[in-house]
């Protein structure tokens, strides 16, 4: 049967394949077409067009220094800070407190006590202490916490811590106590007229033998025991308990 393409088409209602107008059955399935059935005039449906596949996404070089952006509940990553900025600040404050702790250690060491007092001597004694005691060669201290007057220092005597016996003592007394006598380590007091009339000086201690290690220990702890009693000592002797003691002028 010849086909018109003018004539349209028939519908299959069994299988819907499309057949000539006219055509007495379907050539897809067999079944016997109506031929009072309208044909339909809708052209056949254009096959359809494949649509064209995306491009691929380009690839991108991502430039120097990108990082990825982080999620918002994603910490952020710890950076590494400088800490020496903070250590060369820590010691810069530590020294300032060294130096300015020092500076009140010696504001306060001055200002507990003068280097150098001066006792005020009676004119009848003056002369016994200027040829007992020569200028020059022997010190006396006192403590630096109780500076006594010239009475204190009559009635308390001095301790003399010499490594010679000074002309302080007199001759007698001095003959005595290095005849050999006397146990050494024994502290000796000479309290005879010839010293009280020459220097006003109730009592004097010294040490067998004489000597000024050992001695100024002992002398120190008496001076706290009796208050007004001065030290007398080798102008050049060096004791670790100066630190306590302020000098005296005896004039």
């Amino acid at each position: 049967m010849s086909y018109n393409p003018g004539q349209g088409t028939i519908t299959c209602l069994n299988c819907g394949n499309q057949s000539p107008a006219g055509a007495s059955s379907c050539p897809a399935c067999g079944r016997v077409l109506n031929p009072t059935q309208a044909p339909s005039s809708t052209p056949s449906a254009a096959p359809a067009i494949a649509s064209a596949a995306p491009p691929p996404a380009a690839d991108y070089a991502q430039p120097p220094g990108y990082t990825s952006p982080q999620a918002d509940d994603q910490p952020p990553a710890p950076t590494r800070r400088n800490r020496k900025p903070i250590f060369v600040g820590l010691a810069v404050i530590g020294l300032v407190v060294v130096i300015i702790a020092g500076a009140l250690i010696v504001v306060g060491v001055g200002g507990s006590h003068t280097s150098e007092v001066t006792i005020a001597v009676p004119a009848e004694f003056a002369a016994g202490f200027q040829s007992g005691a020569p200028n020059g060669e022997y010190v006396f201290y006192a403590l630096a916490d109780k500076v006594p007057d010239w009475k204190s220092v009559a009635e308390a005597g001095i301790f003399i811590c010499s490594v010679n016996r000074p002309p302080l003592i007199p001759q007698k007394e001095r003959a005595m106590i290095d005849s050999g006598g006397i146990t050494a380590g024994t502290v000796v007091t000479l309290n005879t007229q010839d010293i009280t009339g020459v220097v006003g000086i109730k009592e004097l201690l010294v040490t067998v033998p004489a000597a000024v290690d050992g001695c100024t220990e002992v002398a120190v702890k008496q001076m706290s025991d009796t208050p007004g009693m001065l030290l007398m000592t080798d102008a050049k002797a060096s004791f670790a308990e100066q630190s306590q003691l302020v000098k005296v002028l005896l004039k």
